[in-house]
């Protein structure tokens, strides 16, 4: 991708962005409503611990690519502060400095041991849950609204890759709240031994069930509505369709190993007992999946960057 102005370096930044945004909408609302169960509360704690990170590695992966940490060029990234405007790049430094300072405060209130549902933290805990929620909604949104904003490269300008990058996020949330579960009992295999995780696993299958396909709906109608579309719209989807260069990339590794399958394998345990849940069908659900997932949403986000760049602006 070295023929590319935005490379790798971006693919991950929407990545980490993405992930950090899902993991703290999911643990600010298993707090919010869901911190009765104890099982729920031990994952929401995870989450505010996790969500700050990829946030963290991110604004260091931006930092390299800007060329800071070169002789003289130490602080160069501190010009993203220097000026504010409405531009999408100037409005995500802010959302990204605002995620990581309420998702470290948040995760201070989990700090302190033992931490449960009404230690004397419980206020503050929600009032940060609250204000997670909502900078981690925007955030998710955010990579969409930075490439949909760009009208001279027909590939991004859709209102749909928003809602798409929306979806995204929020299902990487929830796989690696499935992966967390799949640490947290790697000792106890069964069901019977597990209390009240497999309760939890059928009700994150299920979330991860319709959000997976609220994601594969947004992502069929972006195609149809770009394919149907005029101009250079079509012309630009082309290289995802049958014959293009990223077609391949595109629907078998994003959407059909990266998202339906997934989706397919939290379905079958979505709307089954929990006690009926165990062994390879556990295994498939709380590892595979998100595991697929996550891979998905990578590829998805390296075919957006690299189709967007190489269909070129509008009229060349």
């Amino acid at each position: 991708m070295d023929e590319l102005v935005w490379g790798y370096p971006i693919v991950f930044h929407l990545f980490l962005v993405s992930l950090g945004a899902g993991v703290l909408a999911v643990s600010a609302y298993l707090v919010l409503w869901r911190s009765d169960d104890p099982a729920a509360f031990a994952l929401a704690r995870y989450g505010a611990f996790l969500a700050p990170l990829p946030l963290l590695l991110d604004g260091l992966v931006l930092i390299l690519d800007l060329g800071s940490f070169h002789a003289g060029y130490w602080f160069k990234f501190l010009n993203l502060y220097k000026i504010v405007t409405a531009s999408p790049m100037s409005i995500g430094t802010w959302l990204i400095t605002a995620f990581i300072i309420i998702s470290l405060l948040y995760a201070h209130t989990f700090l302190r041991m033992p931490a449960g549902p009404d230690d004397p933290r419980v206020g503050r805990r929600r009032g940060l849950a609250w204000a997670g929620l909502a900078v981690a909604l925007t955030v998710a949104a955010y990579p969409g609204f930075l490439l949909s904003g760009m009208q001279a490269r027909p590939f991004w300008n859709s209102p749909l890759v928003p809602l798409v990058y929306f979806f995204s996020a929020l299902v990487l949330g929830i796989a690696c709240k499935l992966l967390f579960l799949a640490w947290r009992t790697r000792s106890t295999p069964t069901t019977k031994d597990r209390g009240d995780g497999p309760g939890l696993t059928v009700w994150l299958a299920r979330i991860g069930t319709y959000l997976s396909a609220g994601e594969l709906l947004l992502v069929i109608l972006f195609v149809v509505f770009a394919h149907r579309g005029a101009g250079s719209v079509t012309q630009a989807v082309t290289v995802i369709m049958g014959g293009g260069v990223l077609a391949t990339v595109f629907w078998f590794w994003a959407v059909a190993v990266g998202l339906v399958l997934p989706m397919l394998i939290m379905m079958v345990a979505a709307f089954r007992p929990p006690a009926t849940l165990e062994g390879v069908l556990l295994k498939a659900v709380e590892i595979a999946a998100p595991l697929l997932l996550l891979f998905g949403a990578f590829m998805l986000r390296y075919v957006f960057v690299v189709a967007g760049q190489i269909t070129g602006p509008v009229g060349l």
